[in-house]
């Protein structure tokens, strides 16, 4: 729950910067700096301060997941459903950089604003 907490109020203040461009998702459930240098140096400390806050909690929760599933060898598969769901929620416009670090531009949107409402386990299918 206090991850929970965490990213629910750090989505508040990283909000308008996905909505800016300058942060975006990553193709591994995780958030990256995309445009840096738009931001004035001392609010570019803070919000590279506040990405990585996110990563940690993201990793963090993607890891409590698969332990609490009895499968910590599973993580990687969690991670990836997380990642989905990050990218398939997020709001039209919000930048998005594939595994091979090219970002494009989510054309359209499917969701509510903010995290997810609940980590929820989620098991891989069989065999995966």
């Amino acid at each position: 729950m206090a991850i929970r907490k965490s990213l629910v109020e750090r989505h508040a203040l990283l909000k308008e910067h996905f909505q800016a461009g300058v942060i975006g998702l990553t193709h591994d459930g995780l958030v990256a700096m995309r445009e840096p240098g738009r931001l004035a140096q001392d609010l570019r400390a803070t919000i590279d301060r506040l990405v990585t806050e996110e990563n940690k909690d993201r990793s963090t929760m993607y890891r409590e997941i698969a332990r609490a599933n009895g499968r910590p060898d599973w993580e990687s598969q969690f991670q990836f459903v997380f990642a989905e769901r990050w990218l398939n929620r997020a709001p039209a416009d919000w930048y998005h950089r594939d595994a091979g670090g090219q970002w494009t531009k989510i054309l359209s949107g499917g969701a509510k604003d903010g995290p997810p409402e609940k980590a929820l386990p989620v098991a891989p299918a069989p065999g995966k």
